[in-house]
């Protein structure tokens, strides 16, 4: 497939005129692009975007994407739940790791704040950031 041109299956039905549904198929292991996280209240939005790789895993049962910048490891059934469950995770860490005073973190939980707090922006929030 040539860059810049998408697949989609054409429902047609030549009983009803002109009437058509048409439906993206979606590559379930093409890369997931994260411009922005909404979550349970929460916008966040990358500074640059975060491309992430899915693959299944041993089993085949799941799709999974792992970042070592974010320690992140995320599995789901289906593309469209492994999406969900990134902006879930995200959403979780920043609470965490950001929000939350962690005046006792570990080095390696110390870095990762570090890295949300160099990517991702908040919007529409007024959360005090420590």
């Amino acid at each position: 497939m040539e860059a810049g041109h998408s697949v989609a299956n054409v429902t047609v039905d030549f009983n009803k005129s002109e009437e058509y549904r048409i439906e993206p198929i979606t590559n379930e292991f093409e890369p997931i692009i994260l411009n922005s996280i909404e979550c349970a209240g929460l916008k966040l939005r990358f500074l640059t975007p975060l491309t992430l790789y899915p693959q299944k895993d041993e089993s085949g049962e799941y799709l999974i994407v792992e970042d070592d910048d974010y320690e992140l490891f995320a599995y789901a059934e289906n593309r469209k739940e492994l999406e969900t469950e990134l902006n879930s995770v995200f959403a979780v860490m920043w609470k965490i790791y950001v929000i939350e005073e962690n005046k006792k973190l570990t080095l390696e939980a110390a870095k990762l704040r570090q890295n949300l707090l160099d990517n991702l922006v908040e919007e529409g929030g007024n959360s005090a950031i420590v």
